[in-house]
């Protein structure tokens, strides 16, 4: 069960203001060449999705290490985590990478994800199936794609939008 926001909080609280401060953390970080946001709440670093991410892209993600960064070993339990874990296993089961954590895995040293449990592996296959029924779908109301009538569709944007005009784009049909 995801933890509370308060719990979340507390936890990116002591990332961004204490860790830096402890020894075994800092040696963590410099084993998975983390920057610390030696407490300053601005900046990439502060970004509490980061080092969770970088845990779980590294396999490092164990209670002692989540301990060391967070002030609690139950970061597992927290919404964040859950996110970052579900975004690395479906790159891992898809094999495709999940270019909007680009940023967030620069400087990364490796690519050793935990593999995924029995239950995270059918919650991400479920996402997947989703994915690829939807996406089935999605090219007709993109355009350039075959309609489910066979007529080819093509969507324009309309040029008086911003006017008082419809925003919804035109489609022609060939």
């Amino acid at each position: 069960m995801p933890r509370t926001p308060k719990e979340t909080y507390k936890a990116h609280q002591h990332w961004v203001y204490e860790a830096h401060q402890q020894q075994e953390a800092r040696a963590l970080g410099d084993k998975l060449n983390l920057s610390f946001p030696n407490g300053s709440a601005g900046g990439p670093e502060s970004n509490f999705m980061y080092p969770i991410r970088r845990l779980v892209v590294t396999g490092q993600d164990t209670p002692s290490n989540m301990r060391l960064l967070f002030g609690t070993s139950s970061v597992s339990n927290m919404v964040p985590y859950h996110e970052a874990r579900r975004l690395v296993l479906i790159d891992e089961l898809s094999g495709v990478s999940s270019s909007p954590a680009g940023d967030l895995d620069q400087g990364c040293p490796y690519w050793s994800p935990r593999p995924a449990s029995r239950e995270e592996s059918e919650e991400i296959e479920k996402l997947l199936r989703f994915e690829r029924k939807y996406k089935e779908i999605l090219p007709c109301a993109l355009g350039g794609s075959k309609h489910h009538h066979g007529r080819k569709i093509s969507v324009e944007s309309d040029e008086g939008y911003g006017r008082g005009e419809s925003a919804s784009p035109r489609r022609r049909y060939s």
